[in-house]
């Protein structure tokens, strides 16, 4: 088995300081979140999700690659069963879903295999990419969006199942551990430091001796590989669109204010070309087809082009060349319809800055129906001028508190 005596004698205290403790949650949570989202594994099983999709690109792959398809299979679909019924599934609304673990693995799998002769990873260290992207953000007790690689690290090693899954690849699982907080991000400080020295902790775990410099290197840049595969998978398979969502999502894990997500998302991509990251964001984008690599540099491009856009307006308001206008809207048209167009944009706004974590579509779309909803547009230069933001309100006692966990 993976997990020996002695990997089984670790203690919290030896991982890191930062470690969540492990609570119990109720005994009826996780049957809740299975019936809760018995219709979408129904749509997953018969391939009608996007899950489902990546699950069968990976599987793709991993038959071209001579894996074991059954262990491969049956990997994945532990993975997608404790990211869903721990809340990290398909209705989780944060950025660290199955679905974006499911992309890193795919991303990663593919990359490797299209690596060149000189940069060749090992079908085994390939296996241990794999698993590492499956399981690089499963952190369900997490505090925060952002995942911790300590809890990570426990999770992983008090799940006996996955314990046999890996043993099944004829991997280690302390390398595996060791790329994962490779992911830190960002990379840099106090964070920086703890992951490199827990790395070589692991890496010793292994039974990779001090001395073997080369080994260890090895390591540490497959770990450096799978944080590119990590920070880019999602921007390479959709459209502008989609990337904005996943940088909406990020911007609440990384700490971004949602004024400044387009700025931040350009600062994001550049620090992929400084010394650390250059060569090996090279060697991932480049082994990707061509079709993926457009997606990425488009979307950078569209974040660019957005940012700039910002910086324009900023300086015709310095210039006085902008006015803001604030108008009570009549949302209803002579019929008591609403204004379709109007109803379009504020869904648009709402979409481009709100973090989907605090809002239910469902609810602000019936309330803007409301005849007794009170709506205020910001426009440019004019009561007919472009919505640019809004504000909305109602009688007090249709509003509805949220409720404290």
């Amino acid at each position: 088995m993976i997990f020996n005596k002695v990997e089984k004698q670790i203690r919290k205290s030896e991982i890191g300081h930062n470690v969540t403790p492990i609570k119990s949650l109720p005994w009826w949570y996780e049957h809740y979140k299975r019936i809760r989202l018995f219709p979408w594994w129904t749509r997953y099983n018969v391939g009608l999700t996007k899950e489902a999709s990546h699950k069968d690109k990976i599987l793709e792959l991993a038959t071209n690659m001579d894996f074991d398809i059954k262990a491969t299979s049956r990997i994945i679909r532990h993975a997608v069963s404790e990211f869903s019924k721990y809340g990290l599934g398909s209705d989780y609304p944060g950025y660290h879903t199955i679905d974006h673990n499911l992309e890193v693995a795919y991303v990663s799998l593919l990359s490797a295999a299209n690596q060149k002769s000189e940069n060749k990873i090992s079908k085994k260290d390939i296996k241990h990419l794999f698993v590492a992207a499956l399981f690089h953000d499963f952190d369900p007790r997490k505090e925060f969006e952002k995942p911790n690689e300590d809890n990570i690290e426990l999770f992983i090693r008090n799940d006996q199942k996955l314990a046999k899954l890996i043993d099944s690849f004829e991997i280690d699982v302390n390398i595996v551990i060791a790329l994962i907080h490779r992911t830190t991000y960002p990379f840099m400080g106090a964070q920086k430091e703890h992951a490199l020295k827990r790395i070589h902790e692991l890496i010793s775990l292994a039974g990779i001796d001090e001395e073997d410099a080369s080994t260890r290197q090895q390591y540490e840049k497959l770990g450096l590989f799978l944080s590119i595969c990590d920070r880019i998978a999602g921007y390479c398979l959709g459209d502008f669109k989609y990337a904005k969502e996943l940088a909406r999502r990020n911007a609440r894990g990384i700490g971004w204010h949602s004024q400044v997500i387009n700025e931040k998302s350009v600062e994001y991509f550049t620090a992929l070309k400084q010394k650390d990251d250059k060569d090996t964001f090279e060697r991932v984008i480049q082994s990707l087809p061509a079709a993926y690599r457009k997606n990425f540099f488009d979307n950078v491009q569209g974040f660019r082009e957005a940012w700039q856009k910002e910086l324009e307006i900023k300086a015709s308001l310095r210039k006085n060349e902008l006015n803001f206008v604030t108008v009570v809207e009549n949302i209803m048209n002579d019929s008591n319809k609403m204004n379709e167009h109007m109803f379009d944009t504020i869904m648009k706004i709402r979409q481009e800055y709100c973090s989907p974590t605090n809002f239910n579509d469902r609810s602000f779309r019936k309330s803007l129906y409301d005849p007794s909803t009170i709506l205020i547009t910001l426009r440019i230069n004019s009561k007919e001028g472009e919505i640019v933001g809004y504000v909305k309100g109602g009688p007090l006692e249709k509003h509805k508190p949220k409720r404290s966990r």
